[in-house]
C-alpha cells in the first residue's frame, strides 16, 4: 500500500526529512526559502512524526502571514508609547 504525502523526503543514507517551499510573498518574514525538518532515519520513523511537523510548518505559515506588529529588541512586542 502506498500513502502520499507532501513534502516528505528521502536523503539516502541520512534519512528522511520534511521540506518545504515557502511562498515568495512570505519569504521576507520568514527569512529563508524553505521549511526543512528532519524526520527521522526509517520510514516508519518518518511516517509517525510527519503529521505534528506538517502541523507545527502550517502554524508558522498561517504566522508568517499575518501583518508583523513593531517588536522590541528581544522579540516581544512593544507597549503602547514605546515605539
Amino acid at each position: 500500500m502506498k500513502i502520499d504525502v507532501k513534502h516528505i523526503q528521502k536523503r539516502g543514507v541520512a534519512g528522511w526529512r520534511y521540506r518545504r517551499k515557502i511562498p515568495k510573498e512570505l519569504r521576507a518574514a520568514a527569512g529563508k526559502l524553505e521549511i526543512l525538518i528532519p524526520l527521522g532515519s526509517t520510514e516508519q520513523e518518518a511516517l509517525k512524526v510527519y503529521p505534528k511537523v506538517h502541523a507545527q510548518a502550517e502554524q508558522q505559515l498561517r504566522l508568517w502571514s499575518r501583518p508583523q506588529s513593531p517588536t522590541s529588541t528581544n522579540g516581544t512586542p512593544l507597549a503602547q508609547g514605546q515605539r
